[in-house]
């Protein structure tokens, strides 16, 4: 009966030793799963970090390409307002004028103007006879000019004498080429001086001093030798 029981004993001292030494490595194998799982989730981590670090970058290489894109826009706006200002200092610079006498103005009467379909006969159409006999489009003389200032009819112009008057002008006619000079900027005359400036008008209108003068600067507004043309 004791030997039984001894050899029970020993059975179940045995069975726990197996149980415990199972605990044990179960426990072992747990901790080696975990261990193994740290080190995945580190390196999972590590591979995020690289990749935020890489998107930084591409962020501010983009960032920095947007303020280069923005600087070089402004920049060819700036250009363009540059441009747009030169243009309109140039639209507004003095034209030369003749180192020659200029006072002598001559006028030539509307009704010569008789090819319906041309822009001089267009522009008649809106043109008004003054209280002198000139005509005018709004505030502005109705003038021939020479190539050199302008080839088209319609261009603005102020023009300034020395005595100190100054008016505006609308080119209603230009001055054929063959009748003036090399620089197509006047018509010459026998006594040397130079017509720059001719003025459209409406003859039996005008005073009769001037007619038989021959010569707008008859009127004391538009006397003087001309001494700046400038477009407007």
């Amino acid at each position: 009966m004791t030997t039984t029981s001894n050899d029970a004993k020993g059975t179940a001292y045995k069975l726990f030793l197996i149980g415990a030494l199972l605990l044990l490595n179960f426990t072992l194998v747990l901790a080696i799963g975990f261990a193994i799982s740290a080190n995945s989730f580190q390196r999972e981590i590590e591979t995020i970090e690289v990749q935020v670090t890489l998107l930084e970058k591409s962020l501010s290489e983009t960032s920095s390409k947007i303020e280069r894109a923005v600087v070089e826009t402004n920049d060819m706006i700036n250009e363009i307002f540059e441009s747009l200002e030169n243009v309109a200092t140039v639209s507004q610079t003095s034209l030369n004028i003749p180192p020659l006498d200029t006072s002598f103005k001559g006028y030539m009467d509307y009704r010569t103007i008789t090819c319906r379909t041309s822009a001089q006969y267009a522009l008649q159409q809106k043109a008004y006879t003054d209280e002198l006999g000139l005509r005018k489009i709004g505030e502005f003389y109705c003038v021939a000019l020479g190539t050199y200032y302008t080839p088209e009819c319609g261009a603005k112009f102020k023009i300034v004498t020395d005595e100190g008057n100054e008016f505006c002008a609308i080119v209603a006619d230009i001055k054929a080429d063959c009748h003036t000079d090399s620089k197509n900027m006047y018509v010459p005359l026998p006594d040397g001086s130079a017509n720059v400036v001719e003025f459209i008008v409406d003859t039996p209108a005008m005073e009769r001093r001037v007619v038989l003068l021959g010569d707008i600067s008859g009127y004391e507004q538009f006397s003087g030798n001309i001494v700046k043309i400038e477009r407007i």
